[in-house]
């Protein structure tokens, strides 16, 4: 007569490979862990995006000063009749722009970069400005288009 108990651990061979148990774990562990990291990668992506409107702003910056020092004021438009340079940033993640006041062109202008995209998801330096004024350059950000930022979160938006 065969023994039962043999059989049955004859009979069945060892489990080579996850159960479902397990497998619905680990997902839970990896799902876990995503939700921890993704704020922080969401982050350091738009701080490095940033650096597209940085170079970016600086080469308007560097075109206000070449139109300048050609003419008796700035320019006040990026269009054929003006810079002629596009109005995206190379990367596409800003829209990029310069204006001038008529009754100060010839001292101050002022260049923008307005996030665009998934880079609009950077809501406190959402819009980064480069402003010259009575010769002074001013770096200013913000959420919106008061460039309102306080000095420390400002350093923040300008570091890339």
């Amino acid at each position: 007569m065969l023994n039962t108990a043999m059989y049955r651990g004859h009979c069945h061979p060892a489990h080579s490979g996850m159960t479902l148990i397990e497998l619905v774990i680990t997902l839970l562990m990896v799902a876990v862990l995503a939700t921890l990291a993704a704020p922080g990668w969401i982050s350091q992506i738009q701080r490095m995006r940033r650096s597209d409107a940085i170079v970016t702003l600086a080469r308007l910056q560097q075109a206000q000063e070449r139109w300048r020092s050609q003419r008796p004021v700035y320019a006040g438009g990026l269009g054929k009749d003006g810079l002629d340079l596009p109005a995206v940033s190379p990367a596409g993640h800003y829209d990029v722009s310069t204006s001038i006041q008529p009754d100060t062109a010839q001292r101050d202008y002022r260049v923008t970069a307005v996030a665009r995209g998934t880079q609009a998801d950077d809501r406190l330096c959402r819009w980064l400005v480069l402003e010259v004024v009575s010769g002074l350059l001013q770096h200013r950000s913000g959420p919106d288009a008061q460039v309102g930022n306080a000095e420390p979160l400002n350093r923040q938006c300008w570091k890339s």
